[in-house]
């Protein structure tokens, strides 16, 4: 009779940032940012949860870096176009994206401010690409912060909608033709007029718009201000 041989033990993986950040980010996809732990980590990598904090101090800071994470993904997706406008469309796609891909990630840190390399980076990169559209320091600044915040603010809460319970999402969604559709015309006549299209609206739509709308504006700022050196 032959004698069973047990099973190896887990193999230890070298431990650095990157994967920590990105089993982090796996975790978090299928059960949550509160399934993110040390001790949980520290299960999955097949390492003692104290080496966790040679890498961050805490939860905020590992939100901090899984945040960053996301940024660099965005920037990977998106190539630099030759056109200023492409490439914010592009960028702006890309987050929203990434966010939804990742949605209780992108819903917690939509509102903050990672510190970081890829974020870092990607700051440098868009006021660049508002030079190019011809804008001086001064709206650079201010079309960069007004175009990430829309951003931002729209990724966060498509990320937030995408957590929702399916039965949640599907109430809200046939609220606008069980609800609006069947508002009183005499009281509610634009409603009632626009009901079809108020319930076809999509989420794609609503960032297409949004997104051509500063593009146009940061086009028409350009146009207002001399030729920049």
């Amino acid at each position: 009779m032959s004698r069973a041989v047990p099973d190896p033990a887990p193999r230890r993986q070298r431990l650095d940032a990157r994967l920590i950040v990105d089993t982090a980010l796996t975790l978090a996809s299928s059960q949550g940012t509160e399934a993110v732990t040390v001790r949980r980590l520290g299960q999955e990598l097949g390492a003692d949860a104290t080496a966790m904090y040679r890498y961050f101090r805490g939860k905020d800071e590992l939100l901090l870096m899984m945040a960053d994470r996301l940024l660099e993904m965005v920037q990977e997706r998106v190539p630099r176009a030759a056109r200023w406008q492409d490439y914010l469309a592009a960028f702006g796609r890309g987050l929203v994206s990434v966010f939804v891909e990742y949605p209780a990630v992108g819903a917690v840190i939509a509102s903050r401010t990672t510190r970081r390399g890829s974020e870092i980076t990607a700051v440098e990169t868009l006021l660049s690409v508002m030079k190019e559209a011809g804008l001086n320091d001064d709206d650079s600044v201010l079309y960069y912060r007004t175009f990430v915040d829309f951003l931002l603010s729209f990724a966060g809460m498509q990320a937030q909608y995408a957590l929702l319970d399916p039965a949640e999402r599907d109430a809200d969604e046939s609220s606008w033709e069980q609800v609006y559709g069947n508002l009183p015309p005499g009281q509610y006549p634009n409603i009632a007029r626009t009901a079809p299209r108020l319930a076809a609206i999509t989420s794609d739509e609503i960032l297409r718009i949004g997104l051509q709308a500063i593009i146009q504006a940061i086009a028409l700022r350009a146009a207002e201000l001399p030729p920049q050196a």
